[in-house]
């Protein structure tokens, strides 16, 4: 393969390419920039090399879901200063090392995703963020918790977007983040099992999007204390047992709320719906999965309220009934209404 001015190459799925293939596209794309390998399950460590080798103008690597990839990023270290995007998702051979030589070579890099690599530690963490210039950074499903979310607080000022759902991250990691990343936009932290209220307090002083789904220790006090900027466009809350005092309390502080999750919280009532009809009317997306409280009243409020809504789920809400939701149909048919099978 000689194509001696591509710059862009995506090569998703392609699940009989070899790394005898990838010698030949070193050779032959010099001016290679970015590069997608998503799935390529035959694609390993001697692929990685010589496409780091041959390619030293790489500016972005997708290796996302690739399993053999471990030691060949060191050759990306060695060779690829300019790259500034890296995705290793579920690259499930990634170690520490690998990232960590990334890191410590790579000093225009800004984005990075882990999300998913079981070796990571906060070690390869700290190594990956050494360079003190990440603004999206993806820890998700990773086994790492209060000190990998120390060391991006002291080594990433600038960060932008961070993703640790379903990680170890307790209080102390977020209260480091909040006091630390003052640039911070979007938080998730879904599934952190170990976040308590006390880690909330004025989490989201700067935060357009928010997400705390399934964090089961958060309750309305908490959710109270988060200090949200009017900026706040999105917030999702599902799983969680909050109650209506809660919510309506988060809704009176982001009145240009745009989505909200409230799916499987099964305290909330009509009363919230209320407080969104009232509060917000930017409001486009409103999750109500699962909220088994909710009726055709709140049905009624949203014929008139939420004048931007756009999608409203009420799979699950056994509450509410076909009249109901044919109501609402007959009187917003712009708005696309998601249900259940049954009611």
């Amino acid at each position: 393969m000689t194509c001696p001015q591509l710059s862009r190459l995506e090569l998703a799925q392609c699940s009989r390419l070899t790394d005898a293939g990838f010698r030949a596209l070193a050779a032959g794309c010099p001016l290679l920039e970015q590069l997608d390998l998503l799935r390529c399950k035959l694609v390993g460590d001697e692929a990685i090399a010589a496409v780091a080798q041959g390619c030293n103008l790489l500016s972005e690597l997708h290796v996302r879901q690739t399993r053999n990839v471990s030691v060949g990023l060191l050759s990306v270290a060695e060779h690829c200063s300019r790259l500034h995007t890296l995705d290793l998702s579920r690259c499930t051979e990634v170690t520490d090392n690998c990232v960590a030589a990334i890191g410590a070579a790579c000093s225009l890099l800004n984005t990075v995703s882990l999300a998913g690599c079981p070796e990571i530690t906060a070690t390869g963490v700290q190594g990956i963020c050494c360079g003190g210039h990440i603004q999206s950074l993806s820890l998700g499903n990773c086994d790492v918790g209060d000190e990998a979310a120390v060391a991006v607080a002291e080594l990433c000022p600038d960060l932008v977007n961070l993703q640790l759902y379903y990680t170890r991250v307790g209080a102390a990691g977020v209260a480091h983040l909040r006091r630390r990343c003052s640039q911070l936009e979007t938080l998730n932290l879904r599934g952190c099992s170990r976040l308590t209220d006390v880690a909330l307090d004025g989490l989201a002083a700067t935060l357009i999007t928010l997400d705390l789904q399934h964090c089961d220790l958060l309750t309305d006090q908490g959710l109270l204390a988060l200090g949200l900027a009017p900026s706040m466009r999105v917030i999702k809350l599902g799983g969680t047992a909050l109650t209506d005092g809660g919510v309506c309390g988060i809704i009176w502080n982001a009145p240009a709320l745009e989505e909200l999750s409230l799916s499987r919280c099964t305290e909330v009532t009509d009363v919230t719906v209320a407080k969104l009809v009232s509060s917000c009317r930017s409001l486009c997306r409103l999750d109500l999965r699962l909220c088994t409280r909710i009726t055709d009243m709140a049905l009624a409020m949203l014929q008139s309220g939420c004048p931007c809504l756009r999608v409203l789920d009420v799979t699950g809400c056994k509450a509410t009934s076909k009249k109901g939701r044919r109501a609402l149909s007959l009187k917003r048919p712009l708005l696309r209404i998601d249900i259940d099978t049954y009611g």
